[in-house]
């Protein structure tokens, strides 16, 4: 309870300081980067009816819808949870912009995962960690805009998660991911710029969804 406790207090803090970043969750982990002020992203994702969803919640959903909003300096994130033939679960979090990412510098961020405590985990208080590994914007490698996030959180989102996410050709991206339990991966094709098909392998179980990112 201390260390959420102190948490709460940075995240705070750090909303009244804090520099705008760019980026957003990784699949289920959050990351160091935030949307653009005014920028929205709605993702859908639709699996099996055992399908378990990981960090988020503790049981299986069968669909799970996201939303988030960048408000500058903090991002706020709705997912619905609704597993098949039982009640639907709807999570709000937050996270604010402690540092943006410079040549120098990682992105951070400090956030709040399940703000009203629906989960059976409970809220949980993290910090996350995102930094582009050089070079692969600027030299023309078979790979662009890898990113690597780390982050570490406590009380409901308990213990390290991290990933990377990779740019390939023909408007590719490929994310993977531990999200301090479970392995998880996906594969999205931008077809247009602000539409993008996914398939997720979540722990081990396939789920098929499409994301559509715009800035207000």
């Amino acid at each position: 309870m201390r260390n959420g406790l102190l948490l709460a207090v940075l995240i705070t803090a750090a909303a009244l300081c804090a520099s705008q970043a760019f980026g957003d969750r990784l699949i289920l982990t959050p990351t160091g980067n935030l949307l653009d002020q005014g920028e929205v992203r709605a993702e859908a994702a639709f699996g099996s009816p055992d399908a378990p969803t990981g960090l988020l919640t503790a049981g299986a959903s069968e669909r799970v819808y996201w939303a988030n909003i960048g408000m500058g300096r903090i991002e706020i994130e709705g997912a619905r949870f609704e597993p098949e033939g039982g009640e639907s679960l709807d999570i709000l979090s937050a996270e604010v912009a402690v540092l943006p990412e410079t040549l120098v510098t990682p992105a951070i961020g400090l956030g709040v995962r399940d703000i009203t405590e629906e989960t059976t985990d409970g809220r949980g208080y993290y910090v996350a960690i995102t930094k582009t590994v050089p070079l692969t914007d600027v030299v023309p490698f078979f790979l662009h805009d890898v990113k690597v996030h780390a982050g570490y959180g406590v009380d409901g989102l308990n213990g390290a998660f991290g990933g990377v996410q990779v740019g390939l050709p023909l408007k590719l991206t490929l994310y993977a991911e531990h999200d301090s339990e479970n392995f998880n991966a996906a594969l999205s094709w931008n077809i247009v710029p602000l539409v993008g098909l996914k398939v997720y392998s979540l722990d081990g179980e396939v789920f098929y969804g499409a994301s559509f990112k715009m800035k207000l």
